[in-house]
């Protein structure tokens, strides 16, 4: 009786864990720059909540500001903006939203201003992930 006690508590004990170790969400972005007949890739990654927002750089490159609210279990609406940091100063790039499930891939072409002679577009791996502590 208290070895299967002890068998339930621990398989207890492990499905909480399970529930709550991958309570991150891992993306990793690719960035494809087009203007004229160039193209230019880039790629990155950022590890935050399920609701979160975040600003980070990539010097020479891109600022990313990503918005994430967790929609229902396992599903996420993603806000995304880019700023252009390859001219030595911040340009416009777009932004776009996308709801997703974690765990697949999406393809997202950001809107820009009409001026603006540079097309911008993302594509989005998402996963499950372990926060650190």
């Amino acid at each position: 009786m208290k070895l299967s006690i002890l068998v339930v508590g621990f398989l207890m004990l492990c499905a909480v864990k399970s529930a709550f170790a991958l309570d991150g969400l891992a993306l990793r972005i690719s960035v494809i720059e087009t203007s004229g007949k160039e193209t230019h890739t880039f790629s990155t990654g950022v590890l935050m909540k399920l609701t979160e927002n975040v600003n980070f750089e990539q010097p020479g490159h891109y600022a990313f500001g990503i918005q994430s609210r967790e929609m229902e279990p396992g599903q996420v609406n993603l806000v995304f903006t880019l700023k252009d940091l390859s001219e030595g100063a911040a340009i416009y790039g777009g932004g776009g939203a996308i709801t997703m499930n974690v765990g697949e891939n999406a393809d997202l072409m950001l809107k820009s201003l009409e001026t603006s002679q540079t097309s911008y577009r993302m594509l989005i791996e998402s996963s499950f992930a372990e926060l650190p502590q």
